[in-house]
């Protein structure tokens, strides 16, 4: 089993100019590489969070923060529209379905 303190490495699999494909790096590493290409910063527990459970790391993994939200989840203006019109229980018969499901049968 591993020390809580080990070092873990992930192994790379993509193109990029500054990590090679096939070789293992730490979390500090690829956070180090993303900070010197891109001028808005990489927190390390983005990246760790975006790592946990997997077995490599892409370069879509080291996009910024705003780049990798809006093409990896579906923050686009579609889905913030899709937000914005969704119901919230406005009128009568909204709340007096939403009620009746709730009920145990």
């Amino acid at each position: 089993m591993r020390s809580k303190n080990a070092k873990r490495l992930v192994e790379f699999r993509g193109e990029h100019p500054k990590l090679e494909d096939g070789k293992c790096y730490t979390i500090a590493e690829y956070v180090k590489v993303c900070n010197e290409m891109n001028p808005e910063t990489l927190k390390y527990s983005t990246l760790k969070g975006r790592l946990y459970g997997a077995q490599y790391c892409t370069p879509d993994h080291l996009k910024p923060i705003f780049a990798f939200e809006k093409n990896r989840l579906g923050y686009d203006k579609a889905a913030r529209e899709r937000v914005a019109t969704a119901s919230r229980l406005e009128n009568s018969c909204e709340r007096m379905m939403d009620k009746w499901l709730r009920v145990k049968l």
